[in-house]
This record gives structure tokens, C-alpha cells and sequence, in this order.
């Protein structure tokens, strides 16, 4: 039994050819062709060679005719098979050696394995619910899969102008915020600037009484308003009031040093939303604790707009953020 190099199958060995895929069986291509020479010799020598009786003929002329044509003709149809089938295995012959050359001027023998087309398939992917799915990869014109869109992180190479216009605006109030605290927050006698609360506070060491404007503010106003009747709950509040103005301005200040990471935000590359939005938020619940307790000692007649611009400064930029973006989404899937 053969074994068809093409298709694998078994068969006979008498086959020239498989019967299956039509290949030709290389080591047959030989004896093949000499056989087929052989018979063609023999098929012409056999036409050539035929006895011709002049005077029988004369006399069976009109009955052997027919005969005589009819074998020729057979003859001659065989003959015309054998070129052709001498022709093809001819064709064969040169396609295998040419298959059989060696790249770059190699001897050694190389088989070319004929590849058929692949057709290329999309394969669709059922999506999890609540989770973004990446589209499949197609195919290019050139054979090559196209690489799948990357996710975009907080670090992404497009500019977005989304960011930019964002950041720029939230930019601009976070300085009204921070230049409020340059600026009277109270009128009267006992008016202080929001900076002469940090001024204190980290300067009292040296000097107890650096700053007269806001120590004056502290022992004059806040130790001595009378909260309540109550001596005990008007001790817990004056101290209360005391300490949240006393560490409460300075804490306000630095937590609005810590949102300037906006303007990195500002060439519409970085995001860094959740950070910005955390910050806004704390900057504009410290500002309103301030607004109210500078309102419980009393002093809301006293109070300028300084703080109050600073407050809504940060409303509105934690509001602006909301609408800020952040990382962006692929598409396809459920969003």
C-alpha cells in the first residue's frame, strides 16, 4: 500500500495517481515515462509496419476498409492520449524541481508545502454584564491582525480637551480661593486676614505674640462671647470655636496647596479626577465650617466677602469637576 504525501490516505500500489486528491506518486514519474515511450514506439511502429496485399486488397477493398480505418483511427487516438499524459507528466517533473530549489543557492533539498487560503473568521464574544468588552481584532488589508485599542489610563497620550478647559477654569478659582485668605475676613476693631491665622500658628513658638490681629481675635472674641447660660457648655464651645480657628485656617490652607496638582491637569494629558474632586470637596467643607463658626462667635454683620468668594470658589470647582474625565471607556460591551 502507497501513502499519498498530499492527503495522507492509503492506496493501491499500482496507482500512479491518488485516487483521492489526483497526486502524482514521485517515485513512479520514471518508470511511468518509459513505459509510456515504450508503448508509444511500439503503437508507432505497429502502424507503420502493417502489411498492405496489393491484390487482395484490390478484392476485399470495399470490406476491409472500414475495418483498417476504424483500427487507425483507434491507433492514433491512443497516441494522442500518451503525448498528452507525456506532456503533463513533463509539467509535473518541472514543477517539483522548481519546488526542490533551494533558497539563497542552498543544495540540500527543501520541501514547499502548498498552503490553501484561509479565509478569516470573526469570532463574537458573549459580554459579561457590567464590564466593557474590547472589540475583536479584524483582519487588515495586508493579512496582518490589527492590534486591539489600547485602554486609555490616567496617563493617556491624546490631549483631551475636556481636561484642559476643565482644569483651566477650576485652576483660576482655586487662586480666588487662595487669594482670599490675603484679605480682611473680619471688620472692627478685631479684623484679621485668613494668612494671620497661619502666621500664628506656626510662628507663636518664637514669639507668643507674633500676630496681635488674630491672638486678639482669639482671647478678646472668641474666650470671651457668651454662648450660653451655662458656664460648663459655654467653657466646651469657647474652646471648641478656639481650636477650630486655631488649627482649622491652617489646615484650610494647606489642603488648598494640595489641589494644585491641577495644573498638571491643565495640558489635558493627566486626570488625576478622583484626586482633584477629593480635595475640592474637603477645601469647600473646611471654608463653610470657618464661614460658621466665625457666624456662632457673632461676627456675621463683621464678615467681608473674602471668605464668602473663597467658599463659593470651591463649591463651584467641586462642581465643575464632576464633569471632569477621567479615564476613558472603550467601546463596545455593557457600559
Amino acid at each position: 500500500m502507497k501513502i499519498c504525501k498530499n492527503c495522507g490516505r492509503q492506496t493501491e500500489d499500482s496507482k500512479i495517481r491518488c485516487p483521492h486528491c489526483g497526486y502524482l506518486f514521485e517515485e513512479d514519474i520514471d518508470s511511468v515515462l518509459r513505459k509510456m515511450k515504450s508503448n508509444l514506439n511500439t503503437y508507432k511502429n505497429e502502424v507503420v509496419s502493417m502489411p498492405v496485399q496489393p491484390g487482395a486488397a484490390a478484392e476485399q477493398k470495399p470490406q476491409a476498409a472500414p475495418e483498417e480505418q476504424k483500427e487507425r483511427f483507434e491507433l492514433l487516438a491512443e497516441v494522442a492520449q500518451l503525448k498528452g499524459e507525456v506532456k503533463a507528466l513533463h509539467g509535473e517533473i518541472d514543477r517539483i524541481q522548481a519546488a526542490r530549489q533551494v533558497p539563497y543557492g542552498g543544495t540540500a533539498p527543501v520541501a514547499v508545502p502548498v498552503q490553501q487560503p484561509v479565509t478569516p473568521t470573526l469570532v463574537y464574544t458573549q459580554p459579561v454584564y457590567g464590564m466593557a468588552t474590547a472589540p475583536s481584532a479584524l483582519p487588515t488589508a495586508d493579512g496582518k491582525q490589527a492590534k486591539p485599542t489600547k485602554h486609555r489610563g490616567k496617563f493617556s497620550r491624546n490631549f483631551s480637551i475636556n481636561r484642559i478647559v476643565i482644569a483651566t477654569l477650576c485652576v483660576l478659582l482655586l487662586g480666588f480661593s487662595f487669594g482670599a485668605f490675603f484679605f480682611n475676613w473680619t471688620d472692627g476693631a478685631y479684623a484679621f486676614r485668613g494668612f494671620d491665622g497661619i502666621e500664628h500658628f506656626f510662628l507663636f513658638h518664637f514669639k507668643s505674640s507674633y500676630n496681635v490681629k488674630f491672638l486678639n481675635f482669639l482671647s478678646e472674641v472668641v474666650r470671651s462671647y457668651d454662648f450660653s447660660s451655662n458656664a460648663t457648655l459655654t467653657s466646651i464651645c469657647q474652646t471648641l470655636c478656639y481650636n477650630l480657628l486655631l488649627y482649622g485656617i491652617p489646615l484650610y490652607f494647606l489642603v488648598l496647596l494640595l489641589s494644585f496638582p491641577l495644573l498638571l491637569s491643565v495640558f489635558g494629558r493627566i486626570s488625576m479626577k478622583g484626586w482633584h474632586l477629593f480635595m475640592a470637596w474637603v477645601s469647600f467643607l473646611m471654608s463653610l465650617m470657618l464661614f460658621g463658626v466665625l457666624c456662632w462667635v457673632g461676627q456675621f454683620t463683621l464678615l467681608t466677602a473674602a471668605l464668602f468668594v473663597g467658599m463659593s470658589a470651591n463649591f463651584v470647582r467641586a462642581v465643575l469637576l464632576g464633569f471632569f474625565k477621567g479615564k476613558m471607556k472603550l467601546a463596545g460591551g455593557l457600559q
